[in-house]
């Protein structure tokens, strides 16, 4: 176990003070460790909350299946080209579906980055 026998006075701003401990929380740290850490590497990693971490697995389960529908249309296409049988060809609703479906995932991946 370290032992932190060592203080270190820092000036700062109300401003500063505030950003660094609202980061620090962001961080789930305390602002001691927060600032160590800054100082340490340059860069501090966020912690996700439950909520955020159920939200990024169901963004990427739901982008897992789109992948897969996309696969599925790929994989029709090109049996379509190879034999020339258009049967298995995917319709443009089907298409429009996973265009959607990756539309949505966009939003939400988006707003997942700008929380």
């Amino acid at each position: 176990m370290k032992i932190y026998n060592k203080k270190l006075l820092v000036r700062l701003t109300e401003e500063e003070k505030i950003l660094i401990d609202k980061r620090a929380r962001e961080a789930r740290l305390s602002t001691s460790r927060f600032l160590v850490k800054a100082g340490r590497s340059g860069r501090i990693v966020q912690r996700f909350s439950e909520a955020e971490t159920a939200r990024i697995a169901k963004v990427l389960f739901h982008l897992s299946r789109v992948g897969t529908n996309l696969n599925q249309v790929a994989h029709n296409l090109n049996y379509v080209a190879a034999t020339g049988d258009d049967s298995p060809a995917p319709s443009s609703a089907e298409v429009r579906a996973i265009h959607k479906d990756l539309q949505a995932l966009i939003i939400e991946i988006r707003a997942l980055l700008s929380s």
